[in-house]
């Protein structure tokens, strides 16, 4: 009896393990609630459509009169950020290389760069319940690259604004599915011979997009090889232009605070045999009605155009309100104010026969990033137009910085500026090398993956700093803490000197600098009373370094911040540098 019993108990076992093992190996059939999928959710009085661009989802979009619009905050970090809405003077405008088209939210009518007025089909833009939607159809007949379709079962706008692909067909009829496994749900049918762009392989599946913006997972074995594709569209988009040097780029800037700097122009470019660029510091913010103060001085020009030099003159943006704000803020923010700005860098630099602007903006929250953007596209189109060469002056990239959006800047000014010093800074919570190596050459790097290196133009310093660091019992009131809990408080300060300074003063001392491979620099520090000073030398052997990766990366040249600062050494080291 107990011996059935136990055969009884193990061929219960068996089946229920066997059970559960049909279980685990069954393919899941289940077909996902796309509207469910994708989130859906009504726009209030609107014939709603789920935005899908390249297959992913932007949001809820509706078709109104014939035309689709589109959600505008994903639509301008997704896809298009030459479109852009002025909250606070509640206009639309949309910028192309060469027009800027306005509307007012909401209105029909639009005007050009020349004030020429037009009249939309529909609203170029609307607001619907707080939310800001463009119309895809506007932006279309501007000139932007992009394409778009209705798909039904949801209803659906299928965007398209990337036109190079890689493309293979399904080998047979099969599932997309929403994870790489056949026991996750199904979330379209695919038919052998549909069309299928490639995102990206895992394991034993692919991800794909197919041609009604689903993207899912197929099984790798029943696609075909994926291949090269170019979508050709009859309309061309409206391609941006620029004003490059027919050779490298050799720029210094010329740092002044007073009108009487301009006098010393002779005396700066007196030795700077390969120098073809000067950036004068001559515009600064007046008020934040976007008036500007201006040393410029036409005979200044005349004098650096008889050496062959062209001036680029230089706006900064290190001014404050009576609120303790950096006016560049609301200057940006305000379509008025913005253009005003525009109009009278416009005016000076025509004036003057000035051959370009250089743009030093370093004093830009990431709140009024767009607005930014903004400026710069609408400045490039006006130098454009007026062929001015504009170049853009912008830190090393971190993630602390990508706000700037260089890749967007890159495309519309002429040349980007990569600032590739103060590595370490006065005020910062650490001595060390104003510009090392690594730092150079990773700034260079991350800079040219947003586009053409032959408009990256790489500034090195003509300065060095000399550090000291002061227990916290021997420092000065108001002086800079630094909590180090190994050598204990101390007070951070250094001070700015240009090349050759440093280094006469060690040799002055009797004090021995030892070169640092890993920084391609020369080391030195000495005690000067009851303080460590310490420097990271800028001299002939570190500056040649960084000319060689700039030549090991194909940059577009130089740039020296800044005149007045160097020996006589640098000129011939950027000689062999700009003529190779």
């Amino acid at each position: 009896m107990l011996k059935k019993i136990m055969m009884f108990i193990l061929v219960a076992l068996t089946l229920n393990f066997t059970a559960c093992s049909c279980n685990e190996d069954k393919v899941n059939d289940t077909r996902k609630d796309l509207k469910e999928f994708y989130g859906y959710s009504e726009i209030s009085g609107k014939d709603t459509y789920i935005v899908v661009c390249d297959g992913n989802k932007l949001g809820m979009g509706f078709k109104e009169d014939g035309k689709v619009y589109v959600p505008y905050t994903e639509y301008r970090k997704n896809i298009d950020n030459k479109c852009y809405i002025d909250k606070n003077e509640n206009m639309f405008i949309y910028t192309t290389a060469n027009n800027i088209y306005d509307s007012y939210v909401g209105g029909s009518e639009y005007t050009d760069i020349d004030g020429n007025s037009s009249v939309y089909d529909v609203q170029p833009s609307l607001e619907v319940n707080g939310e800001y939607y463009v119309c895809l159809d506007f932006v279309k007949e501007m000139g932007k690259k992009v394409e778009y379709k209705l798909v039904e079962e949801p209803n659906r706008i299928v965007v398209t604004s990337i036109f190079e692909n890689k493309v293979a067909s399904a080998t047979k009829d099969t599932e997309l599915r929403i994870d790489a496994s056949d026991r996750t749900d199904i979330l379209t049918s695919v038919k052998e011979g549909d069309k299928l762009i490639f995102v990206e392989e895992k394991e034993e599946y692919t991800l794909v997009t197919n041609s009604d913006g689903v993207t899912g997972y197929i099984l790798t074995s029943a696609v075909g090889d994926f291949e090269a594709n170019v979508i050709d569209r009859a309309e061309k988009p409206d391609e941006y232009s620029h004003f490059v040097m027919d050779e490298k780029v050799c720029l210094g800037w010329h740092q002044m605070e007073y009108a009487s700097g301009n006098d010393k122009l002779g005396e700066l470019i007196r030795d700077a045999e390969p120098l073809n660029v000067i950036s004068p510091t001559w515009y600064k913010l007046l008020d934040e009605n976007g008036n500007i103060e201006s040393l410029s001085d036409a005979n200044y020009v005349k004098k650096a155009h008889d050496k062959g030099i062209e001036v680029w003159a230089l706006i900064s943006d290190f001014v404050y309100n009576d609120n303790d704000e950096f006016m560049i803020t609301n200057v940006i923010s305000h379509t008025t104010s913005r253009r005003n700005l525009i109009k009278n860098l416009m005016e000076d630099v025509k004036e003057n026969d000035i051959d370009g602007i250089n743009v030093d903006f370093e004093c830009i929250g990431i709140a009024v990033a767009d607005d930014y953007v903004e400026f710069i596209c609408e400045l490039s189109v006006f130098c454009r137009k007026e062929n001015i060469v504009l170049s853009v002056d912008m830190y090393v990239p971190t993630s602390f910085n990508e706000y700037y959006n260089r890749e967007t800047v890159l495309e519309v000014a002429d040349y980007l500026m990569v600032m590739g010093y103060d590595e370490h800074w006065s005020g910062g919570d650490s001595a060390g090398s104003v510009a090392s190596l690594p730092y150079v050459e990773k700034g260079i790097v991350d800079t040219i993956a947003s586009g053409d290196s032959n408009r990256v133009v790489n500034a090195i310093p003509f300065y060095t700093r000399i550090w000291s660091e002061t227990p916290v019992e021997f420092a000065e009131d108001g002086s800079h803490i630094v909590e180090d809990n190994v050598k204990g408080s101390y007070a951070l300060d250094s001070r700015a000197v240009g090349l050759g300074t440093a280094e006469k003063e060690l040799d002055k001392l009797g004090i021995n600098k030892f070169w640092v491979e890993d920084l391609s620099q020369y080391y030195a520090e000495y005690e000067d009373g009851n303080s460590l000073m310490r420097v990271w030398l800028e001299e002939e052997k570190s500056i040649g370094a960084k000319l060689d990766v700039m030549k090991k990366h194909n940059v577009g040249g130089v740039a020296c911040w800044r005149l007045g600062l160097e020996e006589d050494w640098v000129w011939d080291l950027i000689s062999k540098y700009v003529n190779e």
